[in-house]
């Protein structure tokens, strides 16, 4: 599918530079890459969700957390979840996303905080950014759904 917009187009050249990245042997280049996206993303859900951040302060551990507190203060006030809340309990928290984009980006930034410290082998990089780049397409995935269905009720 080609974008037509200046941000698809964006996010399609940054998704083909993340895979080609990998396949060039550049991890962490497709690591950096796929938290980024990861990060705008979030960005994006928070705003369809009509939550604040701040985009100087918060980043994606904070932006994820905020998503997943909303989630679970929606499912502890509600016993009748809307589409979106449902949705997002279901693939975003019951199926551990939330959790293993986390856990994804700690790997990350530990190894990013140790590049000047220590020689690192960048072939062990390689199975940390197959896994950001298959949570980044997951997460992707699920914020398309996620705006259109909230589209859909409005």
């Amino acid at each position: 599918m080609s974008r037509n917009s200046e941000k698809g187009k964006r996010y399609e050249f940054l998704v083909k530079q993340m895979d080609a990245s990998i396949a060039s042997g550049f991890y962490i280049e497709a690591m950096g890459i796929a938290y980024a996206m990861m990060e705008e993303r979030t960005y994006r859900l928070l705003d369809h969700l009509g939550l604040s951040y701040n985009p100087r302060n918060d980043k994606l551990y904070e932006c994820l957390k905020k998503v997943s507190d909303y989630i679970q203060a929606q499912v502890n006030t509600n016993s009748n979840l809307d589409e979106v809340s449902g949705l997002l309990d279901c693939c975003f928290i019951k199926n551990n996303l939330c959790q293993d984009i986390q856990e994804w980006r700690k790997k990350r930034n530990d190894m990013t905080h140790d590049l000047a410290k220590q020689t690192i082998d960048y072939e062990s990089l390689h199975p940390i950014a197959i896994e950001g780049c298959e949570l980044f397409k997951k997460y992707s995935a699920l914020i398309m759904t996620v705006k259109k269905r909230i589209s859909k009720a409005e």
